[in-house]
Parts: C-alpha cells; structure tokens; sequence
C-alpha cells in the first residue's frame, strides 16, 4: 500500500508531528470521485489528489493518525473555529452537571455561537426560593 498522509493547518501547509490541523490523504488506494457526485468530488479532492477526511486531528511520532473530532461539527464564531467537544468535555468536568453538550446556532453578529445544554446533577434553589427564604 502506498498512502501519504498529512495534517494541514489553516493556511494549507504540512504540520509536523503532533500538531492538529486538517487531515489528509493521497494514494492508489484512496477514492478518485464520487460516482455521478461531481460536486462531492470537488469538495473532498483537491486538485493534487488529496482526499480531506473532514477530521481534525494530527499525524503522531510513530507516524499515526490520530482523530480529535470532526471538522463539520466545529462552530464558526466570528471565523475561529469551536470544538464543541471540546466545550462538551470542559462542562461535564463541572462536578455540579451530570450532563451537557453543545451545538452552534446560527448568529446575526458572529455567523455561530455556542449553546450548551445541561443536566444539572444537585438541585440549585431559584431565585424565587432563594427570595422566599428571607
């Protein structure tokens, strides 16, 4: 088998070992075209060959891929790319949330900006609660 493969960060380049960015991969054993999907083809190939996996991630010291999260579910805010998985793991880590996950909304002002579900783990008081307590 004869498959070249890379990461690329935002200004196309090759990234060294370690560094994440987009992957990619060239070889006989990667797709040519979509069949009668020309524009897919288009948006998977480039014009030298390689194949956008649509993954983030980065090539490791061995020579591996290694797969972070999906560049479609990135959020947009203001151009900068959002891993909402990233988000996801940073609430979860909050010993007051069972649960939370984040997804994009379409935003007027930054193109996408986060909203972030959560399943509270403790019952905090309301504010109503709170006020009628005193």
């Amino acid at each position: 088998m004869n498959v070249t493969h890379q990461a690329r960060g935002t200004a196309h380049h090759e990234l060294g070992p370690n560094e994440p960015g987009e992957l990619l991969a060239r070889g006989s054993q990667v797709v040519m075209e979509y069949l009668n999907n020309k524009k897919a083809t288009r948006e998977t190939l480039d014009k030298d060959g390689w194949l956008h996996t649509g993954d983030i991630g980065y090539v490791d010291n061995e020579g591996y891929f290694v797969i972070t999260y999906p560049l479609k579910e990135l959020i947009k805010v203001k151009e900068l790319p959002v891993s909402p998985a990233e988000l996801d793991g940073a609430l979860r880590g909050h010993p007051a949330l069972d649960d939370a996950a984040v997804k994009g909304l379409l935003d007027g002002y930054s193109g996408e900006r986060p909203k972030a579900y959560i399943a509270n783990a403790i019952s905090w008081p309301t504010a109503l609660e709170l006020y009628s307590r005193q």
